[in-house]
């Protein structure tokens, strides 16, 4: 009869390994979680102000400055969060995927492992940190290029490191057989810990950015209702709250007038938003052209648009809002010329498809 052999150290310590939660599992559905829910809006916009085209010779002038196609790998990118559920899932995973090389490249395991989520969680502060700032008349592509960019650089320095060292890369969500638990729990809250730290900073800092983008797709489905509901639960003392409140009560309640933007009252929270120069925005510019749109200002709203295209280029947001207004200013011509230029655009067959027969002869 045989007798049975017990496994030796080496093998039960891999089996209680694998039992145990990974923490880049953790982080990487986490973040998943991040990105595709609670962010989930704000990334939305920032997809929308970010103009990709598949037209030849559309993205020319990017690719002609410097970093280019570096910004317009990242624009490309950023198209998968008008699905934020699936965006947040590519962002995530870029992320896990730096954690998980940074690990390597610099050799943090051990109980020092929880170091190579550092990289991450700096460009997941700097983007809750920017707010608006990271769309608002900047460059898009920098939000997913950077990252993109890293992975890569890291994907390179980890084929040089294994050239040269006899130390193979684990498994992505497989802990290493020269971790302890306790190295695996210890990094799990330091992604807790950091990633409670990012939501409380948006919700202290910025409690205004996730609200204010959530009425601006709210704005885009025409549901009144719904942007009332966010603003009833958010704090109407930041102008870009208010302003779409307000804009929501003028397109859903036909007893409301039509306010002029010079009529608003002014607000007392600041706002933290940029200009393409780097000095600080006057707030309303946000969300002027949607306000004009609403209370019926179309030669102001037409003359704001015309001026963002000069000096900001082309976007999704933007090129909408243009077809909206030149159709209200009976621009029929116009409104097809914009419309041309979104059909070269992913994602957009549903607005073309209500717009374009309004913009016939």
């Amino acid at each position: 009869m045989n007798r049975q052999q017990n496994p030796s150290p080496e093998n039960r310590t891999s089996r209680v390994m694998t039992a145990w939660p990974d923490a880049l599992k953790l982080f990487f559905f986490g973040f998943w979680m991040f990105f595709g829910i609670y962010y989930s809006d704000v990334l939305y916009i920032a997809q929308q102000y970010s103009f990709f085209s598949t037209a030849q010779g559309a993205m020319r002038p990017l690719w002609e400055t410097s970093y280019g196609s570096l910004w317009i790998i990242g624009r490309a990118l950023l198209q998968a969060f008008h699905s934020p559920f699936w965006g947040g899932a590519l962002l995530s995973g870029m992320l896990t995927l730096i954690s998980w090389l940074s690990g390597y490249v610099f050799r943090l395991r051990g109980r020092f492992g929880y170091l190579k989520y550092i990289p991450a969680f700096v460009f997941i502060y700097v983007v809750v940190y920017h707010g608006f700032d990271i769309y608002y008349q900047t460059e898009t592509g920098k939000l997913l290029g950077i990252p993109f960019c890293i992975l890569l650089i890291l994907a390179c320095q980890a084929v040089f490191v294994r050239s040269f060292s006899r130390k193979k890369l684990s498994g992505l969500f497989t802990p290493p057989a020269y971790n302890r638990p306790l190295d695996e729990w210890k990094a799990m809250g330091f992604i807790l810990i950091l990633g409670s730290g990012a939501v409380g900073m948006n919700e202290w800092q910025r409690p205004y950015v996730r609200p204010t983008a959530k009425m601006q797709r709210e704005l885009e489905r025409q549901d009144w209702k719904g942007m009332q509901a966010t603003a009833s639960r958010s704090d109407l003392t930041y102008s870009t709250v208010a302003a779409y409140y307000a804009i929501s009560r003028m397109e859903d309640e036909n007893d409301v007038p039509k306010v002029p933007i010079d009529m608003l009252p002014p607000t007392s929270r600041p706002i933290y938003l940029h200009n393409r120069d780097g000095n600080l925005e006057n707030a309303r510019n946000y969300f002027l052209t949607d306000y004009c749109i609403a209370s019926e200002q179309y030669p102001i709203a037409y003359e704001l648009g015309k001026a963002d295209l000069n000096t900001n280029g082309p976007s999704p947001l933007l090129l909408k809002q243009m077809v909206r207004i030149c159709l209200a200013l009976h621009k029929k011509e116009e409104a097809r010329s914009h419309l041309n230029v979104l059909r070269t655009l992913p994602f957009e067959k549903d607005f073309i498809e209500t717009y374009a027969p309004e913009a016939q002869e």
